[in-house]
């Protein structure tokens, strides 16, 4: 009866044992499929991350060359700015010298030829200083162009690195508890 009975506890802790194992294995199973989803969307993160990337490098590069030729632009701006200056110069110096013209006609001093040809050099001088206020005009208006195109890749590139930095964190969130599932 005694045999009996101790036959009975163990097959009672058997049969506990075997159900807490089934337990904890059921358990294992779990464990490592949810491992196996957050290493899935680990790698799912990882790609969206190096795909951003990668098109935030391209914007960098497209920055990059809109900058330059911004800076390009601003060089022709000075440049015709420095010919505008120059233009107006010589529109003021040639203004003066037809304005003593006419007062020293009478004196002799100029003839008519000379009077006619200070007269060309003026509306030469006066198409020139336009022409160069047209191209002025022209510069600043490509420079504004680049310099909002630029404002706009800025802004779009700073919204993909809040983007990189958010996937980073949750990469991050995932393999800390990936790591404690694997401890557990």
């Amino acid at each position: 009866m005694e045999d009996y009975r101790e036959e009975q506890q163990l097959h009672a802790v058997a049969a506990a044992s075997s159900e807490e194992l089934e337990r904890v294995s059921k358990e294992l199973d779990r464990a490592k499929q949810e491992a196996s989803r957050m290493r899935r969307e680990l790698g799912q993160k990882k790609r969206e991350i190096t795909s951003l990337q990668k098109e935030l490098d391209s914007n960098m590069k497209e920055v990059a060359g809109l900058r330059s030729t911004l800076n390009e632009t601003l060089e022709q701006v000075d440049a015709l700015e420095d010919e505008q200056d120059k233009d107006k110069a010589k529109l003021m110096r040639l203004t003066r010298e037809l304005t003593v013209a006419r007062r020293g006609n009478a004196a002799a001093s100029f003839d008519q030829e000379e009077m006619e040809q200070l007269r060309a050099q003026l509306d030469d001088a006066k198409s020139e200083l336009d022409h160069a206020q047209s191209q002025l005009d022209q510069a600043q208006s490509e420079l504004a162009r680049a310099q909002s195109s630029i404002r706009d890749r800025d802004r779009v590139i700073e919204s993909q690195r809040q983007e990189v930095d958010s996937q980073v964190d949750k990469i991050l969130k995932l393999q800390a508890e990936l790591d404690k599932k694997m401890m557990e």
